[in-house]
């Protein structure tokens, strides 16, 4: 991109600022000259950790909001596509693209809407701050797998739970240590969280990993920073995912998978041959009767331990001089009721 920017002087570059009514991103568009933005930019990239050179690289950047990361991969090389749903105008992006000499392109769309067909493929995708304004996050997901390159960089920030569950009386807390490990996610309903009605879901940091994994990335690493998380996640192309997760669409989501996928529809895993999957149904089958069994020899286990414990009460009470019943009757009787849930045991 050319950085080259339109000769203009300081106080017309601050009015044309101070022409935004509402910036988010800090944005340095002159040297010393920043955005009044309310969120630190600056900060999130150092923890973003991105390529240092992006050049050849096709970079989307949903929510781009002000543009701050957009212009950065731009810096670092990349030919960037951003996406919002609001227009530019109602953002500080078109003031900012032209105090920066930008090329990036904005598009007014929704992460729903992705596909190659209208967006191509890219080799990063930024989704920053998006996943918890969602309704359907996992959908999100594999809408953004959809226009990735295999290898694909996705960078996820989002609010997380580990570090901020929120209570009913509306403090937040940490999770407990024991549930660090589920996949866990908390709704929020109406305008639950921070008041904004438009704040829907925080996954813990495992059920993150999850959701990601199940759209068809691997995760490379992962960080809770306070009440938020970051992920960095690789596209792969595994047919097993890849077939469940277009099974759960049905027929019509096969089609379009088919015709958006190079190498045609998503086929059935070799996992999932008639073969196997007759194996499988043995197989579980015999797990079945295991339990089954495994149930019933516990139950034969009680039985001999009760006969037992009668054995040693009547071996007490002949040596507490007991006689109501004479001993070699009564032991007599549990040593008939052992070996008859011995004998059960061997028929089942």
């Amino acid at each position: 991109m050319s950085r080259s920017a339109a000769p203009l002087g300081e106080d017309e570059i601050r009015r044309r600022i101070d022409a935004v009514p509402h910036w988010y991103h800090r944005i340095e568009v002159r040297p010393g000259v920043v955005t009044p933005g309310i969120n630190d930019s600056a900060e999130v990239l150092r923890h973003l950790e991105l390529p240092d050179r992006c050049d050849g690289l096709r970079a989307l950047d949903i929510g781009v909001r002000d543009g701050f990361f957009s212009f950065e991969l731009e810096r670092r090389g990349a030919e960037v596509v951003a996406i919002d749903y609001l227009d530019a105008s109602e953002t500080g992006f078109p003031v900012a693209k032209e105090l920066l000499g930008s090329g990036v392109e904005y598009r007014v769309d929704n992460v729903y809407r992705l596909g190659p067909a209208d967006h191509g493929e890219f080799d990063i995708v930024l989704f920053l701050g998006v996943l918890y304004h969602l309704r359907d996050p996992i959908l999100a997901l594999d809408r953004i797998w959809d226009v990735c390159r295999e290898g694909a960089l996705v960078v996820v920030e989002t609010q997380l739970l580990d570090q901020a569950f929120l209570d009913p009386d509306g403090s937040f807390r940490a999770l407990d240590p024991a549930l660090a490990d589920a996949c866990l996610a908390q709704f929020y309903p109406g305008k639950t969280l921070r008041g904004d009605a438009t704040n829907y879901w925080a996954p813990s940091l495992s059920c993150l990993r999850g959701l990601l994994e199940t759209a068809g990335f691997d995760v490379e690493r992962a960080a809770v920073l306070g009440a938020r998380g970051i992920v960095h996640a690789r596209k792969v192309v595994d047919s097993e995912r890849l077939f469940y997760r277009q099974l759960e669409k049905g027929a019509h989501a096969h089609e379009a998978a088919r015709k958006s996928t190079a190498g045609g529809a998503p086929t059935r895993p070799a996992a999932q041959s008639e073969a196997v999957k007759r194996l499988e149904h043995d197989l579980a089958a015999v797990r079945n009767d295991k339990a089954a069994l495994e149930t019933q020899l516990a139950g034969m286990r009680r039985e001999l331990a009760e006969a037992r414990g009668m054995l040693e009460k009547m071996a007490g009470a002949q040596e507490g001089g007991t006689r109501r019943t004479p001993l070699r009757e009564r032991g007599g009787r549990a040593a008939r009721a052992a070996r008859a849930a011995a004998r059960r045991l061997l028929r089942r």
